[in-house]
């Protein structure tokens, strides 16, 4: 606990006016016509899964017994067949495809073109048969003999069949598409044009829950049993969980999709003009812009270059902070095991995933091509000893001038990088000791501060930029966007120009031309032009999120982190299962501000009592607690016996993300020790704040998020109670 530390009751928080908060529900209106009352519970229920109601229009919906197709729409007026009503996965359906036509005839309205209007009821149907294929499993298996006709050819098709081979299986369907609104197709209909308007917007008609996923890497796949990624995440809202995984991942929160969804449907009004291009790259400058304005950065002096990940951006000093010489580069990483598990293969210039955000498939560990890797040495520079203690500051100090040291005897340039925010929460090495060194070897010595946790307050933002050090950035960290939100910043002092050399072809594998400022993009040649639609849709949630966390007053951001801190280590000290490793306090520089958020830790890690052990101070190994780590964000309770008791089948079925364990000591050869870990995000800072859906104010909200830190840890303790049957495969 940090000097002078005070608990600050709950009551002490206030809401100021003006909530940045809108949910789905804000921008749209429906109304009911003919309709029983289970009839509009269901629909009811349906809208307000966020994936099938959306949100930026008005319906009028009845339920009609005579209808010959699956529903009938007429803007406004959406009357459903009985039927579709036989499942919740067949009324899911029809709604989101009745929805999209709403979407389409609003933002293109009339008059429209006969090949306007074939175009939409296509790419209506294109966004259902997208919807229908990534559904779950369960919900699939409802659909098996109830799929709408025109869709049936869709079960015979490859996931991997091109947007425009299902645009043209769809085509043969369009006179029962059109029936859906009351249409028929005209004998002269220009569909040949149709189907090029179709093709060109089907990028915009898949679901933005969909889109979210694309142009990253295989870590943002969705499991189809589970809805989950990899990181344990899910690309649409997920309110039934408790969620404190920010030092990992976190699932998309309802704002942050409705932002996505909205810029979606700002990008589907140019279908009647056909300048998508244009609208697209005005976004991506608007993603820049709204950076500089809510950093808070000076345009003329730091640059922004995009990316899907802190990893990916790992690549750009490789290039563009070589010498004109091209001779040898040394980058210097420290703490290897505590920053992106493909931090260090990309900082040699190779491959670190098996998938590219291009889509490629590539080899993990070879190098790029065109980069030069055989000129560059990676040296890794530990912070713990083998057995999990830390290093002590000295002897990391050491061990970074010594590298350095042999760096200058062979390289032209040297990258150090600074990591503020580890996965376990360290700021290092010591930015005074980094800035003597930057002043000794000058331009040979480029920092690069990997921030990517983005656990840092504005002006110490601004602090190592003016120091003339660039700063790996996300979205998706602390400030709770979509996972895989990258940029990188660099300040003018690094001189990167135009006119520089083109950057490798290799990079076309990661990067597109618009993920560059305009200052650089005559270095992009080598890059495709191509839309990443993926990373402007995740960077326009995490966008969101940064804004709604800022608009929060500084005091009151503090305030939160600190207060919260202070309960739930108690609550994990508490807790006789758990032991609490030290949070260390982040140390940026001497004469850091102590009021500011960025002074506090807000990632808690704890190991986990082996209660099997005969030794009482065993600890669970790293193993172990990947399993505890699944099945918190899972259902587990029909995994519990007959004896187990109501309350623990409640909590058991909770589901709980927070982030992946971390390995904090080596035994012995392939034996780990490891901690589970639970971080205060950017979305609990807002949250406790505005969110009318945690409570009626601030203290009630702050109670009880604070009251689901708490389950986390009762679900903990259960798991280990039932060990014999937690402890297995998920």
């Amino acid at each position: 606990m940090r000097a002078n530390s005070t608990t600050i009751a709950p009551a002490d928080l206030t809401e100021p006016p003006g909530s940045p908060l809108r949910t789905l529900a804000d921008s749209r209106a429906i109304s009911f016509g003919e309709s029983s009352q289970e009839q509009r519970d269901a629909i009811v229920a349906a809208f307000g899964r966020a994936e099938v109601g959306l949100c930026g229009y008005p319906l009028h919906v009845s339920v009609g017994s005579g209808l010959t197709t699956d529903f009938r729409f007429n803007a406004p007026n959406l009357t459903l067949s009985e039927r579709i009503f036989a499942s919740s996965a067949l009324l899911h359906l029809h709604i989101r495809h009745a929805v999209e036509l709403a979407l389409w005839q609003q933002l293109c309205p009339a008059p429209r073109t006969n090949s306007q209007g074939i175009a939409i009821a296509l790419l209506a149907a294109f966004t259902t048969h997208e919807f229908y294929r990534q559904m779950l499993t369960a919900p699939l298996r409802q659909l098996a003999s109830q799929l709408p006709e025109w869709l049936l050819g869709s079960m015979e098709m490859e996931e991997r069949d091109s947007d425009e081979k299902v645009v043209r299986h769809l085509a043969t369907r369009v006179d029962a598409l059109l029936a859906l609104q009351g249409q028929s197709l005209p004998s002269d209909a220009p569909l040949d044009e149709a189907l090029t308007i179709a093709i060109e917007y089907s990028c915009l008609a898949r679901p933005t829950e969909l889109t979210l996923t694309l142009q990253g890497d295989e870590r943002l796949l969705i499991d189809p049993c589970t809805g989950l990624n990899k990181y344990g995440c899910s690309s649409r809202p997920r309110p039934e969980a408790i969620t404190f995984s920010s030092c990992t991942a976190s699932s998309v929160s309802e704002f942050a999709y409705r932002e996505a969804e909205l810029l979606r449907q700002r990008l589907m009004v140019t279908l009647t003009s056909r300048n998508l291009p244009a609208a697209y790259d005005a976004e991506m400058e608007a993603i820049r812009t709204g950076l500089h304005g809510v950093l808070e950065l000076d345009p003329a002096q730091i640059q922004v270059i995009l990316s899907a990940s802190g990893t990916d951006a790992e690549l750009y000093p490789l290039f563009l902070f070589q010498s004109p010489a091209r001779k040898r580069l040394v980058n210097i990483i420290v703490a290897p095991d505590e920053v992106g598990s493909g931090t260090v293969l990309a900082a040699s210039g190779q491959h670190f995933s098996s998938v590219t955000p291009n889509g490629s498939r590539v080899r993990q560990g070879e190098a790029l091509a065109e980069l030069g890797a055989e000129s560059l040495d990676v040296v890794c520079i530990p912070i713990r000893e083998s057995d999990g203690s830390s290093l002590s500051t000295a002897q990391v100090h050491s061990s970074i001038i010594r590298a350095v040291t042999e760096a200058d005897q062979r390289a032209d340039i040297i990258i150090l990088h600074v990591v503020d925010n580890t996965k376990t929460g360290l700021v290092l090495p010591d930015i005074e000791f980094v800035r003597r060194l930057h002043n000794e070897y000058h331009a040979k010595l480029r920092v690069v501060v990997d921030a990517c946790q983005f656990r840092l307050e504005r002006g110490n933002l601004h602090r190592y930029l003016a120091m003339g050090f660039s700063i790996l950035i996300t979205g998706s960290k602390f400030f709770t966007g979509p996972p895989f939100s990258g940029a990188f910043l660099v300040p003018k002092t690094f001189e990167i120009t135009s006119s520089g050399a083109q950057l490798p072809r290799s990079f076309a594998e990661y990067f597109t031309q618009s993920e560059l400022p305009e200052s650089l993009r005559a270095r992009a040649q080598n890059l495709p032009a191509s839309l990443n639609l993926g990373l402007l849709f995740r960077w326009t949630g995490a966008l969101h999120e940064m804004r709604c966390f800022y608009s929060v007053p500084s005091g009151q951001r503090t305030l939160i982190l600190e207060s919260f801190r202070n309960e739930l280590i108690a609550s994990i000290c508490e807790n006789p299962d758990l032991h609490l490793l030290e949070s260390v306090i982040p140390a940026r520089w001497s004469d850091a501000d102590q009021s500011l958020w960025d002074a506090l830790p807000t990632i808690f890690s704890f190991a986990v009592f082996d209660r099997q052990s005969e030794h009482p101070k065993q600890y669970l190994s790293t193993a172990a607690l990947k399993s505890i780590y699944v099945w918190l964000n899972r259902d587990g309770e029909a995994q519990l016996p007959p004896s187990a008791t109501g309350a623990e089948r409640r909590l058991a079925a909770q589901r709980c993300h927070i982030g992946q364990p971390v390995t904090i000591a080596r035994i012995a050869e392939h034996v780990e020790t490891g901690a589970l870990r639970i971080a205060c995000g950017a979305r609990l800072v807002y949250g406790i704040t505005y969110d009318e859906g945690l409570g009626k104010d601030p203290a009630e909200r702050f109670c009880r998020e604070l009251d689901d830190a708490r389950t986390v840890l009762a679900k903990v303790s259960l798991i280990l109670k039932y060990w014999d049957v937690f402890n297995c495969p998920a």
